[in-house]
């Protein structure tokens, strides 16, 4: 019936310094945090046709290769945005990022959606003769995502650190003779989430788990520990309190200042001594009926008493 002590985390997963009781909201969710960046790895063939001009009518013919990245609005609704690459000349590529008409508002009447493929970002790729990205660029003023209902904003889109950036220009985007693929896409959104579990870490941190994938520390339990624990006075319940020969308890967090960690999901082993309790149990029934047989003894010695007056 006791509360857990510890120490709270806020929004930003930050504890809190100030010692209180620990309460873990089962209906705590995850606010929806809208995309900002888009990091994606792909290997652009060489061997193609060039296409000098990009027909956002046909995209996919007027391509060399495509693929899609889930991106969230500042409501957490999840888009999904295809990104075409065409090569226009030797080594040299642009990339279109295209959204669905129908989940975009339409500026001229913001009550209403677009209709057909809309463009939101577009810019270039250039590699050297060994198919390293040399340069990225990214259209500042085609950087618009006004997703119906939600507040504008931009993503920005980053295909590795170019030999310009001062980088080895493989480790994104690059271009080797080998089929045009993917081989990573990560980006920073995610929608809503619900708490769905629960995990108490060796240091005392409790950390979330929510739907949408999300971990977050909620909160850390709070240790102590003393300069003598043979000082401690035994209360009942397996309780312990802090008396002048144990010295003042030093609270913290698990793991730190010489204290213990915390063991998630297990159970404490007893600490009772099986042998040494059935020795005292049997000490215990001994005497009680020791004790019974002296009572037993004296009630008939008063009975004696009694008879003998009569």
């Amino acid at each position: 019936g006791l509360i857990v002590q510890g120490y709270t985390a806020d929004t930003s997963q930050n504890l809190a310094t100030t010692l209180g009781n620990l309460e873990i909201p089962l209906t705590a969710i995850v606010p929806p945090k809208a995309s900002t960046a888009v990091e994606m790895g792909t290997n652009l063939s060489p061997n193609v046709t060039f296409i000098p001009t990009f027909d956002l009518a046909d995209p996919q013919s007027t391509s060399h290769f495509s693929t899609s990245v889930t991106v969230y609005d500042t409501l957490g609704v999840s888009h999904n945005i295809n990104v075409f690459f065409n090569q226009t000349s030797t080594g040299n590529w642009e990339w279109h990022a295209v959204a669905n008409g129908e989940e975009m508002t339409d500026p001229a009447t913001p009550t209403q959606t677009l209709v057909g493929n809309q463009q939101v970002a577009e810019g270039t790729l250039q590699f050297d003769n060994t198919g390293s990205l040399v340069a990225d660029t990214q259209d500042a003023a085609q950087n618009n995502f006004q997703f119906f209902n939600a507040a504008n904003q931009t993503i920005n889109f980053d295909f590795g650190t170019s030999t310009n950036e001062g980088g080895t220009g493989l480790d994104g985007t690059r271009q080797f003779d080998s089929p045009s693929t993917v081989s990573n896409i990560e980006q920073d959104g995610f929608g809503s989430g619900a708490l769905a579990g629960m995990k108490v870490n060796l240091d005392g941190s409790i950390v979330g788990t929510f739907t949408n994938g999300e971990r977050r520390v909620l909160a850390a339990v709070a240790l102590a520990r003393f300069v003598n624990n043979d000082g401690l006075i035994r209360r009942d319940a397996g309780n312990w309190a802090e008396s002048p020969d144990s010295g003042q308890s030093l609270i913290g967090q698990a793991g730190s200042g010489g204290r213990g960690s915390v063991i998630g999901n297990n159970v404490e082993q007893s600490t009772v001594e099986l042998a040494h309790e059935f020795v005292n149990i049997i000490s215990y029934q001994r005497g009680f009926q020791a004790n019974s047989r002296s009572i037993r003894t004296a009630d008939e010695l008063l009975t004696e008493a009694v008879n003998l007056k009569r």
